[in-house]
């Protein structure tokens, strides 16, 4: 399975960016929170194991 992230409006973190505070990222749009909704509701219907996690 791949999977790419889903909606976040701009193009990159800005520049006050910092990692352990979430406010100062680049956050999620309403339609980005409705597809990660949609993905958990697909796992849960389709339950697997990995054996391997990689990001990038």
């Amino acid at each position: 399975m791949l999977l790419r992230h889903v909606l976040a409006p701009g193009d990159n973190d800005p520049t006050t960016f910092k990692l352990d505070h979430y406010t100062t990222q680049r956050n999620l749009s309403d339609a980005g929170r409705q597809q990660v909704h949609d993905i958990g509701a697909t796992f849960r219907q389709y339950p697997f194991t990995t054996d391997h996690a990689y990001t990038r």
